[in-house]
């Protein structure tokens, strides 16, 4: 059970998510509202974080994950065999692009939380090379060797 002060909704993939106030944890959080069971509009009213922008709160996170650590540069090489398919795709609002001579493609962004990051990588496969942070290029060729293990 959760009350919640609804801030502002986005979109991710053709889904709605719900960007909210949790007075159970004290913070702003994000819900996906397919998985609200029940709900019951109270009387109670809030006023509205005078400073609260939806856009910077998002600018941090990737895709509809927010973490609340400190912003990390993350930097992807995709190979000439893909870089058609997402040279005009934005994936963040801080994202560079910069073609490089062997026909590749690096894309850097700044964000908070790394595990839809993660996702994005280890969907192109080897189409895909994660250049930093090192944490990340290290976690996913650990779970690569694992999946190839079993």
């Amino acid at each position: 059970r959760r009350t919640v002060d609804p801030l502002g909704l986005h979109l991710i993939d053709g889904e709605t998510y719900l960007v909210a106030y949790c007075h159970l944890r004290e913070d702003v959080r994000t819900f996906h509202p397919a998985s609200i069971q029940k709900i019951a509009i109270t009387d109670a009213t809030f006023v509205r974080p005078p400073d609260f922008r939806l856009a910077d709160y998002l600018d941090e996170g990737f895709r509809h994950l927010r973490g609340s650590g400190a912003l990390q540069t993350v930097t992807l090489r995709f190979t000439p065999a893909v870089v058609r398919f997402i040279q005009d795709r934005t994936w963040h609002p801080s994202q560079q692009t910069e073609p490089q001579p062997d026909g590749s493609l690096l894309v850097r962004f700044r964000v908070n939380h790394l595990l839809e990051v993660k996702r994005l990588a280890l969907s192109f496969g080897p189409t895909c090379e994660v250049l930093e942070p090192a944490s990340l290029r290290e976690e996913i060729a650990r779970e690569l060797r694992e999946a190839a293990g079993m």
